[in-house]
């Protein structure tokens, strides 16, 4: 809970030297809690930066603060994509990291998915790893967009969607039944408790069939919900 604790004090801290180390200390306790979690895992956000996301990206950028800031960053790779992707280089694995790495994002354009798909392939998994693909936005795109994933080579095992408002077309929903894998809807207060944020990764990561996208040199170890 020492994360809680700090992360809460300091909003009511006026000190902003204060601000910073309490901050600090409730990244560091998330960045432990996670970093056992994600072992042999690589995690690919899509955050929407699209027209229709004018009343939502600062709402979602909040969420991906979160979200990421315990996550290794050798093993995270996050783009933004409206009809054109754009990765977003995430220097320090913290809230202040993340914000620094988001400004002057705005929303415009249209959307297209498989954009934000094709800049992430360039950040290839290595063989014995699994990948999960994280999307924030909401959905507001007809086309599936599972071609882009399957030539891209990310070979996600399973889809994590941070729906936020908007219309959703079910482009997310589809492309993953296209694909053969699970899309999870990971509900916005999962971002209220930063200890929820590894629980719900490992719930993504057990509740997928092991190497069901890919083949690999040695068996994984890991099990299925189901088997658990």
């Amino acid at each position: 809970v020492e994360d809680t604790r700090a992360a809460n004090i300091a909003r009511n801290i006026k000190s902003q030297t204060i601000k910073d180390q309490l901050q600090q200390a409730a990244d560091t306790a998330v960045q432990k809690a996670v970093e056992a979690v994600v072992r042999d895992i690589r995690v690919y956000f899509l955050l929407d930066i699209s027209s229709s996301m004018s009343a939502s990206i600062e709402q979602g950028k909040r969420h991906l603060a979160k979200f990421v800031q315990g996550i290794p960053l050798d093993r995270l790779h996050v783009a933004t994509f409206n009809t054109v992707g754009r990765v977003v280089e995430i220097k320090h694995a913290s809230t202040a990291g993340v914000e620094q790495a988001f400004r002057g994002i705005h929303a415009s354009g249209g959307t297209a998915h498989a954009q934000g798909i094709k800049t992430l392939s360039q950040f290839k998994p290595k063989e014995d790893e699994d990948t999960l693909l994280v999307v924030v936005g909401d959905g507001g795109e007809y086309e599936r967009f599972d071609a882009a994933v399957r030539t891209s080579g990310l070979r996600p095992s399973a889809f994590g969607f941070v729906q936020v408002p908007g219309q959703n077309y079910g482009c997310v929903e589809s492309t993953a039944v296209a694909l053969g894998i699970q899309c999870f809807l990971i509900d916005e207060r999962t971002f209220d408790d930063p200890y929820a944020i590894p629980r719900t990764l490992r719930a993504l990561i057990a509740s997928t069939p092991v190497s069901s996208t890919r083949h690999v040199a040695t068996p994984s170890k890991r099990k299925t919900l189901i088997e658990q």
